[in-house]
């Protein structure tokens, strides 16, 4: 069947480009999705979204409410004994940060709490509901060819014979930077190439679950560095607990030296056991491991004339500093000004990837390092709040993207000190093992230190 011609195109179903189709047709754009759904089994890293990101998907996405899980804390456990407690709740229960989030710098109004997303389920559902949209014509037909003139796309060859003439074009095709190869920008290195291992573990069926009432750490996102001296292996541990199982994954560097894949695996197991996270004896029947090779990179251009390039196909960097769906949503929701406005909103896009990759040395830094420093934390902190002055810089009205630019640089500066933000219980730092099994297997008990203190002596 031909496909409608002169309509913007989006190449990739995959969930940044389900972001974009969601965001043209709640503009009431008619558009083409190209490209088949990913498989139903195909394997996924799991999803820890920050503060930004969970905002912005209650806002834009609010009826796949089922698949995302209440997250309270992330939690940095460094290859030494301590481990700092970052908490989310405490953030966004600040009325100054409230004040900030909202009114100045615009972002949604949304729950006491960030997510922990199903990606199996939730990119299943997203795609079944966009498609279902009379604004979107869905062809799983891919793209073998692009055609330009300058800097403008015009043309799409697709496997059938057919050629488009897309009035834009949006690139959802991450790694595989289908518009990046055919306009013949090259990515920028971050990194060195990565190595990584990743693995679901299932609740037994019918079992029950006490997800939010139960033991802290099943709502915390868990970011664990592996040292050589400690360990046998140098790395990063993320776990990512949700109901009915955890993500477990393993990031080392390709070229170093390690175990074979299940040996890294039973690595994280045993060191996570011994910081309170016994996620073996929650979740005990193990799914099929995964590992991929992979790299962090970004794009100096991500758009063009008609062109723009969406989530993973501008940058990739750590899981931890920029989540891929925050990223991916925050494009997404300019894609119905960029039709109007290329070169307006190409020059935000352009300063909102230059400053999201800025925090890929910091997450790297603090990720190899065997204590977790006050200047570490510090880092960590601001360059949280100036992803929310970015976010802003690239998505607000006017005015509030003025004021996200100018927080943007306040923040670079230091002349907006944390504690202007920030509650004195955001971050807890748990000094030895007994305080993180302590608090890891508390039920529902406040990040602050006296709590700390408190279950110490209760355990004795």
């Amino acid at each position: 069947m031909p496909l409608p011609d002169h309509r913007p195109v989006i190449i990739g179903a995959g969930v940044s480009g389900l972001f974009v189709s969601a965001a043209l047709a709640r503009a009431g754009v008619p558009h083409l999705l190209l490209g088949p759904p990913t498989p139903p089994g195909a394997p996924r890293l799991g999803e820890s979204l920050d503060t930004i990101g969970s905002l912005e998907l209650a806002a834009q996405v609010p009826e796949l409410t089922e698949f995302r899980y209440r997250k309270d804390c992330i939690a940095l456990h460094s290859s030494g004994r301590e481990t700092g407690v970052f908490s989310f709740r405490e953030l966004l229960a600040s009325t100054r940060v409230r004040l900030v989030a909202h009114w100045m710098l615009g972002l949604p109004r949304s729950t006491p709490w960030t997510f922990h997303v199903d990606r199996y389920a939730f990119d299943d559902q997203l795609f079944t509901r966009c498609t279902a949209s009379p604004l979107v014509t869905h062809s799983p037909l891919k793209v073998t060819e692009i055609k330009v003139e300058g800097d403008r796309v015009t043309a799409l060859h697709l496997n059938d014979g057919q050629v488009l003439h897309p009035s834009h074009v949006f690139d959802a095709t991450n790694h595989i930077r289908l518009l990046g190869r055919a306009l013949g920008v090259e990515p920028i290195s971050l990194d060195v190439p990565r190595y990584t291992v990743f693995a679901r573990y299932f609740r037994p069926e019918g079992e029950g679950c006490d997800h939010e009432a139960g033991p802290n750490w099943l709502r915390t996102t868990h970011l664990v560095s592996l040292s050589v001296e400690a360990h046998g292996v140098e790395g990063l541990v993320w776990v990512l607990p949700m109901p009915g199982y955890v993500s477990i994954g393993v990031s080392m560097d390709e070229e170093a030296p390690r175990p074979d894949d299940a040996r890294v695996l039973e690595i994280a197991e045993e060191v996570c056991r011994a910081r309170g996270l016994d996620w073996r004896a929650r979740y005990p029947t193990a799914g099929p491991s995964t590992a991929v090779r992979h790299r962090y990179f970004f794009h100096e251009r991500v758009s063009g004339e008609n062109w723009m390039m969406i989530g993973g196909s501008a940058f990739a960097m750590h899981l931890a500093s920029s989540s891929g769906l925050t990223s991916a949503l925050a494009m997404a929701k300019v894609a119905p000004e960029f039709l109007r406005h290329p070169r307006r909103v190409g020059r935000r896009l352009h300063r909102f990837v230059r400053w999201v990759v800025s925090g890929h040395a910091t997450f790297d830094d603090i990720s190899r390092s065997a204590e977790v420093v006050e200047e570490q934390r510090e880092r960590w902190i601001r360059e949280a709040y100036q992803r929310i002055a970015n976010h802003a810089a690239l998505c607000s009205v006017p005015l509030k993207r003025t004021l996200g630019v100018w927080a943007w640089w306040f923040l670079e500066w230091r002349l907006v000190t944390n504690r202007m933000f920030r509650s004195d219980e955001f971050h807890t730092r748990l000094l030895s093992p007994q305080a993180n099994h302590a608090w890891m297997n508390a039920r529902e008990t406040e990040v602050r230190g006296d709590s700390i203190e408190q279950l110490l002596l209760e355990a004795g």
